[in-house]
């Protein structure tokens, strides 16, 4: 058998339920292995066995680097040693006057240089903490996280000495996500329609900037620069509030197609006046359209202002949003039912009209009366 030194690190963490204590090592050839204890009941008594894998749980080997914890958002950065252990997802700290291996959930660290920020757990709709770090910074940022799973190794193909007896492997994973400006991150696959979508705003030009199905990181980051020249120009060009990132995917996550409307093809639009406050807040929201009690569009946007959370100062002003639904039957005709009926001048008062919000529905299913709905104003 090989001989089995050069650097070890041992943790007295539990690895799963039936996995004590286990040694991350290198072996003369440079293989990372992790030896674990392994306990299992038995009729004549607990009976214990010493397991290989190929590879490591943790992002580094060695696997405790110098790096640096910042416990919250306004705490101050600590200096001290840590292993990011990726199956369990487990930031790992000891500091120098204190050796003992504690299990921290800081806001942020850096292990490698490799910096991580945490993510709050509803900005990406999980349950468990979620650490990314930033691939390509700028506007629009590309983030990642990083994982990996135990794996079965079948037969002995995984490039060791057969008497290493290796059990198993860990398998990498990396997320990929976008982020612009300080809205939460959306996930994307390395696809061309993945990127399209979550860029929705220049979605025709990204389309045809991109010519390859499956991408790149790199090819990403540099979508990413165009993306957010595009962006630029659009916004210099109409209100800034209409596509700050934080208020643009909030309609898009919380304006849906009603049911009722999507089952009757009906479509129409509804105009909501609010202010955005010196400190940012959102107050004075007010459907300024006629109702269409009982189809659900008006709900629907009334309610999505209800989780609005506070904006920039800078945006202070009185605004009022048109949000249209449009329904297209594609057995009737290709092209969308558009709502004709708008708000009239006089009924905006000093509100700035922002440019309006579309909430498509397309339909294949045999052909009904599509009808708007606008209503009578009160």
């Amino acid at each position: 058998m090989n001989r089995l030194i050069l650097i070890t690190c041992i943790l007295s963490i539990a690895f799963a339920k039936t996995f004590g204590q286990y040694t991350v090592y290198q072996d003369t050839k440079g293989h990372v292995l992790t030896r674990f204890d392994q306990y299992a009941s038995q009729t004549d008594g607990p009976r214990h066995n010493e397991v290989l894998y190929q590879g490591s749980p943790f992002l580094t080997y060695p696997v405790w680097q110098a790096g640096k914890v910042r416990l919250d958002e306004s705490g101050q950065v600590l200096v001290c040693e840590l292993a990011y252990n990726l199956v369990t997802n487990e930031v790992l700290c000891r500091f120098p006057d204190d050796l003992a291996v504690k299990i921290v959930t800081p806001s942020a660290f850096t292990i490698n240089d490799i910096e991580f920020i945490r993510q709050p757990n509803k900005s990406i709709a999980v349950k468990q903490r979620l650490y990314l770090t930033i691939l390509h910074q700028g506007p629009t940022k590309l983030l990642a996280s990083y994982s990996k799973q135990a794996k079965p190794a079948y037969g002995n193909n995984t490039g060791y000495d057969k008497d290493l007896a290796v059990k198993g492997y860990y398998q990498d994973y990396t997320k990929y996500y976008i982020q612009k400006g300080d809205a939460s991150p959306e996930f994307i696959s390395l696809s061309k329609n993945s990127l399209v979508s979550v860029l929705y705003e220049q979605s025709e030009q990204i389309a045809a900037k991109i010519s390859n199905k499956e991408l790149t990181p790199d090819i990403v980051a540099k979508t990413l620069l165009y993306y957010d020249t595009l962006m630029a120009t659009t916004r210099a060009n109409k209100s800034p509030l209409r596509y700050e990132p934080i208020f643009a995917q909030l309609l898009r996550d919380k304006i849906t197609y009603p049911n009722r409307a999507w089952n009757q093809g009906i479509y129409g639009r509804v105009y909501i006046g609010f202010e955005v406050t010196e400190q940012g807040s959102v107050k004075n929201v007010q459907i300024l359209s006629p109702g269409n009690d009982g189809i659900g569009f008006t709900d629907m946007v009334r309610n999505a202002f209800n989780y609005v959370p506070d904006l920039n100062p800078s945006l202070r002003g009185q605004y009022a949003l048109p949000v249209t639904f449009t329904y297209t039957n594609v057995k009737e005709k290709a092209d969308p039912h558009v709502p004709v009926n708008q708000l009239p001048t006089e009924r905006l008062g000093d509100r700035t009209l922002l440019e309006e919000f579309i909430v498509p529905s397309t339909v294949n299913k045999p052909v009904i009366t599509s009808r708007e709905v606008w209503g009578y104003y009160k």
